[in-house]
């Protein structure tokens, strides 16, 4: 855990975190700032979601969530899919 000291910049105030503790845990250039229970909670930000679709994929198939295909709602199938379509 590191302690830092909220500084004012300019109007606003800040905390200056350090290059090394930003590399430590891959952060991005963009962050999300969120409140929750009282806490501030910073979050990198992707630049493309999409980079590692796959990873999230298998990190969800093996959580035991499943594609659509198996999913509670069944698929999603209907007449024009299987007429106006080639699959």
């Amino acid at each position: 855990m590191k302690i830092a000291t909220v500084k004012r910049y300019g109007n606003s105030q800040g905390v200056l975190i350090t290059k090394s503790f930003l590399e430590s845990v891959n952060f991005s250039n963009k962050v999300e700032i969120v409140a929750v229970a009282g806490k501030i909670i910073i979050t990198p930000v992707k630049e493309n979601p999409l980079d590692d679709w796959d990873k999230q994929f298998e990190a969800a198939i093996a959580a035991g969530q499943l594609p659509e295909e198996t999913a509670e709602l069944g698929h999603f199938d209907n007449e024009s899919d299987k007429t106006e379509w080639t699959w």
